[in-house]
């Protein structure tokens, strides 16, 4: 799996803030050739401590994909995200990142996407993240027709790609 993206956020009040984000993801795996998506929306930040943080967003996007086989879609979708940070001390800190998105064209159609890490700084600017990422990548999997072999099967079959898919990294991270 390959993905890029990026957001940006900017505040109007104390807790209330827009945004606007956008990326790319190819997940052969799953089926996936390539996912475009871009979108904006509003979030609230319900409250931020020395110890933790909870922040909703919700908004809208545009998502363009191609799966490996098959036809290409492009479709508008509903957006909500929630995220959670808990400073477990001043070193080290867990995070839940909790996205779902809904095909506004096809409401059959519902992906989610769950992320949990652990990060420990190393020094002041190098830390150590193990993130376990759930995907539900779509709620309509995408399925493949196999051709014959000469041999066995002698017949053609349709192959389904997982609903999930589970994602164990680790990753040093440089901050600035």
């Amino acid at each position: 799996m390959y993905a890029v993206g990026g957001k940006y956020t900017h505040k109007i009040r104390e807790d209330f803030f827009w945004y606007v984000n956008g990326g790319w993801v190819s997940n052969k795996p799953a089926g996936l050739d390539n996912r475009y998506g871009a979108g904006g929306g509003l979030g609230y930040r319900f409250f931020k401590t020395e110890v933790q943080t909870l922040a909703l967003e919700f908004g809208v996007d545009y998502t363009s994909e191609q799966p490996i086989s098959g036809d290409s879609s492009s479709f508008a979708g509903a957006r909500l995200f929630l995220g959670y940070l808990y400073n477990i001390s001043k070193t080290s800190s867990f995070t839940e990142d909790l996205t779902l998105l809904e095909n506004l064209d096809d409401t059959d159609d519902f992906r989610g996407r769950s992320v949990s890490a652990l990060t420990a700084s190393l020094t002041q600017k190098l830390a150590l993240k193990v993130s376990l990422t759930a995907l539900g990548t779509t709620n309509q999997p995408v399925v493949v027709d196999v051709p014959a072999h000469r041999r066995w099967p002698r017949r053609a079959a349709q192959f389904e790609f997982e609903k999930l898919d589970t994602i164990l990294t680790a990753a040093l991270v440089v901050n600035f």
